[in-house]
């Protein structure tokens, strides 16, 4: 199965590059495969008008398994508690490439519960 855990927010001030930093050297260290996303990332218009809709910010990652959700997702709910931000895990038709978001966890939403996470998205 195909998922994403993207940042949501609307706010650039939350896309603290420091955070972005800590991620990518997660990703770096641990033998959790996934790739880095940065796509469609504002540009100037758009940051004043305030428009990012289409902004992704994460990582894509095949899973087969619930228990390989659990690091991710706890490193991400910590990572959520310092920066104050909301995180989306969603999945990606093979198919198509369509994205569905699932569920949301984070600062205001809470932590992520693997069982729950696991059910929503049909592992």
């Amino acid at each position: 199965m195909k998922l994403y855990i993207f940042i949501e927010t609307a706010d650039l001030e939350e896309l603290n590059q420091h955070m972005i930093a800590e991620w990518q050297q997660w990703l770096d260290e641990t033998d959790f495969a996934a790739e880095f996303v940065q796509n469609n990332m504002p540009d100037e218009e758009s940051e004043l008008l305030g428009d990012y809709s289409e902004m992704e910010l994460g990582m894509v990652f095949n899973i087969k398994q619930k228990q390989r959700l659990k690091e991710p997702l706890n490193f991400l709910y910590q990572l959520a508690k310092t920066y104050r931000c909301e995180f989306v895990i969603g999945i990606i038709d093979n198919k198509t490439n369509k994205k569905q978001d699932v569920c949301y966890f984070g600062h205001e939403e809470g932590k992520p519960d693997l069982y729950e996470v696991a059910n929503y998205i049909g592992l």
